[in-house]
C-alpha cells in the first residue's frame, strides 16, 4: 500500500523532532565533554605552572651559588695578583724606585692620560717616557 501525503509528512515531523532531540542531546553531550575538557586543560596548565616554578627556584638558587662561588675565588685571586711590588734601580752608590720615577713622569706631563712607555737608562741618569705624542725624559736621582 502506498503512503498518503499525509502520512508522508507525519512521519517527516516525526523525524523532524526526532533529529531536534539528538541533535540537543549531542550538543549537551559536547558541552559536557568541553567541560571536561577545560578542565583537564587548567589541571594541566597549573601543574606546568607549577614545575616552571619551582624549577625556576632550582634554578635561582644553583646560580647564586655558583655566582658565590666565582666571586670568592675571584676575591682569592685578586688577593694573590696584588701583592706589593718594588722595582728598585741602582747604579753606583745611586738608587730610585720606579715607583718615584713613574710619579716623575705623571708630574712632568700633568698627569697625561694614555699609555705609559718607560725606558731606563742607569748610565745616562735619565728615563725616557712616551706616552701617546708625548715624548721626554726625567732625572733618576
Amino acid at each position: 500500500m502506498a503512503e498518503t501525503p499525509k502520512a508522508i509528512k507525519a512521519d517527516a515531523k516525526a523525524a523532524a523532532k526526532k533529529a531536534k532531540e539528538v541533535e540537543k542531546k549531542v550538543e549537551a553531550t559536547v558541552e559536557k565533554e568541553a567541560k571536561v575538557v577545560a578542565d583537564k586543560t587548567k589541571t594541566v596548565a597549573k601543574k606546568a605552572a607549577s614545575e616552571t616554578k619551582k624549577t625556576a627556584k632550582k634554578t635561582a638558587t644553583a646560580a647564586k651559588k655558583t655566582a658565590k662561588k666565582t666571586a670568592t675565588a675571584a676575591k682569592k685571586t685578586a688577593k694573590k695578583v696584588t701583592a706589593k711590588q718594588t722595582i728598585t734601580i741602582q747604579q753606583g752608590n745611586n738608587e730610585v724606585n720606579l715607583d718615584d720615577v713613574i710619579a716623575r713622569v705623571n708630574q712632568a706631563t700633568n698627569n697625561a692620560k694614555g699609555d705609559l712607555k718607560l725606558y731606563v737608562k742607569p748610565e745616562d741618569g735619565k728615563a725616557y717616557y712616551v706616552i701617546g705624542d708625548l715624548t721626554g725624559d726625567v732625572n733618576l736621582f
